[in-house]
């Protein structure tokens, strides 16, 4: 019976210096704690909480709102493309007149335009030059003599006319332009022949006939057709065939007008 006294406040003394040392870690842990992660990183809300819940909804609305954004800037925007309240411009070096964006800005043509000085030249100063606001969109127009003794009455005469030329500006690709070129009618009633053809990081108008002579007035937007910058705009045939009709350059209308 002696024995089991002892023994039992032995056993006692043991167990409180377990619990003793088991708080001392604790504390150790809970200061390490503290220096590990600061008051404001230990201050979020707890899993299922109110406030967690608003900043989900909140994350979830910035998502929505960013995929929203993304989607609006491949849909062209209607009063972008509505050139009745653009701005008409005459060429006083061509002669042509074209209308623009109003907020654009205007830099006229320096000199002619000629094969030898401005054909690999996209930042040719012989351009009539129209210029986003941000400076990220260039689009430009300007005439091109014909040489003596070519006529052109159709788009097939057109097309050869196009490649020649893509090969002397050293544009790309210069073959396959039948497959991709868009007819237009320079005039709605005479038809005189156009035609739209997207290359490979720009997309260019040849516009004949009418007041033009001899000579192809020649419309470009020096973007490909998937760059961002004229996504606001459904890309750069979209802008390009608002440009064009400005100048009375219209796609084929009636049985007499199809290529």
């Amino acid at each position: 019976m002696a024995a089991q006294q002892i023994e039992a406040p032995s056993r006692r003394r043991t167990t409180r210096i377990a619990v003793g040392l088991l708080l001392v870690a604790l504390a150790v842990g809970a200061v390490t704690a503290v220096r590990l992660f600061p008051a404001e990183a230990t201050q979020r809300p707890v899993a299922g909480s109110a406030a967690e819940t608003r900043s989900l909804i909140e994350f979830r609305a910035d998502e929505r709102a960013s995929l929203t954004q993304a989607a609006d800037a491949k849909t062209p925007t209607t009063s972008l493309l509505d050139p009745s309240n653009w701005v008409a411009y005459t060429s006083g070096r061509y002669g042509f007149s074209i209308g623009h964006p109003l907020d654009w800005t205007v830099r006229p043509a320096a000199r002619n335009w000629t094969f030898e000085r401005d054909a690999e030249n996209s930042l040719s100063p012989a351009q009539e030059v129209f210029m986003a606001p941000n400076q990220d969109i260039r689009v430009s127009a300007w005439s091109v003599a014909l040489d003596s003794g070519t006529t052109i009455e159709g788009w097939k005469d057109l097309e050869p006319w196009i490649e020649a030329y893509c090969r002397k500006s050293n544009n790309t690709p210069c073959t396959g332009i039948h497959d991709r070129a868009v007819p237009l009618c320079n005039e709605r009633r005479d038809c005189h022949p156009a035609l739209l053809v997207p290359f490979r990081d720009d997309v260019q108008a040849f516009i004949t006939g009418g007041n033009y002579g001899d000579e192809v007035v020649v419309a470009a937007v020096w973007w490909g057709e998937s760059q961002p910058a004229v996504a606001p705009y459904g890309g750069s045939r979209r802008l390009l065939e608002a440009f064009l009709s400005t100048m009375g350059v219209w796609p084929p209308t009636g049985p007499d007008n199809h290529p």
